[in-house]
């Protein structure tokens, strides 16, 4: 992604799709999950540490029952 940045006017939008296997999931929990992912993104690119905008978005992932990954 950063060798194709894009600069967004206020009001724009980006979708970036990203999947989630269930093996990437079932690597690090055991049924039932319950678990969060965290995506963040630098609205100041070049800019890193303390000085960068950052914003993340909490997706939480769950399967109570346990039941088999489609």
């Amino acid at each position: 992604m950063l060798k194709s940045l894009q600069t967004l006017r206020p009001g724009q939008s980006f979708r970036f799709p990203w999947r989630i296997r269930p093996t990437e999931i079932s690597h690090f929990a055991l049924r039932p999950i319950d678990m969060s992912a965290v995506f963040s993104v630098n609205l100041t690119p070049g800019v890193r540490g303390g000085q960068a905008r950052i914003v993340s978005s909490e997706l939480r992932i769950t399967d109570p029952a346990g039941s088999a990954s489609r």
